[in-house]
């Protein structure tokens, strides 16, 4: 029993700290872009047989099969805060990436790394977020390379936000071809609030990929 516990939380902690670079979550059953307990429930729904399998959404622990483990991982991970960068999968001239993020609880500060193909789009700026009306604010952001930046957000004097909305809108503008595709990526993401400050809060981070 020890044994199968262990895998399993190493199987939770593989797919909850992974983020993959596709538009398609696994894990995101019905294709909402994000990973809620209505996932959990169609996975379990696939796992007894009452719908066909999706292998390719559902199949969370990627064993070749939909079943209840995967119904579970996918309940664990709907849990969890979830960050995903947000843009269109067709781009031209401008246009925006909105960092969104889901059930967040007790937000104090963060940061993320975002990295492009800087020879198909750049950074032109970075405006402040929104989590339930309430704003989010940029007070740094900057390049870190040609192809990265680093942006930092703070909520004033010690506030504190819950919820869903966003961390941060990217504005890009184009610089390839057409055909040209760029991954934005999103790393070194930190969440904090103040009460866990050094540990942050656990999430999941997802990127995106977009086409000229």
């Amino acid at each position: 029993m020890k044994a199968i516990y262990m895998i399993y939380c190493t199987l939770i902690a593989l797919v909850a700290f992974s983020a993959p670079v596709s538009a398609e979550i696994v894990g995101d059953v019905n294709s909402d872009d994000r990973i809620t307990t209505a996932d959990s429930l169609i996975a379990l729904r696939m796992a007894v047989g009452s719908m066909p399998p999706d292998i390719e959404r559902a199949d969370v622990n990627h064993d070749g099969a939909v079943n209840s483990l995967d119904a579970l991982m996918i309940l664990t991970i709907a849990q969890k805060t979830q960050v995903r960068v947000n843009a269109p999968e067709t781009v031209s001239g401008t246009f925006n990436a909105t960092i969104d993020i889901y059930n967040v609880a007790d937000l104090d500060s963060g940061q993320f790394d975002l990295s492009f193909n800087s020879s198909v789009v750049n950074v032109s700026g970075v405006d402040s977020g929104n989590i339930d009306g309430t704003t989010v604010p940029i007070p740094e952001w900057r390049f870190m390379d040609a192809d990265t930046i680093r942006v930092l957000f703070d909520l004033p004097d010690g506030d504190l936000v819950s919820g869903s909305g966003s961390l941060a809108t990217v504005n890009f503008e184009i610089i390839g071809s057409v055909g040209d595709t760029s991954v934005l990526d999103i790393s070194n993401g930190e969440l904090f609030d103040l009460d866990t400050y050094g540990d942050g809060i656990p999430a999941t981070w997802t990127d995106c990929e977009v086409t000229v």
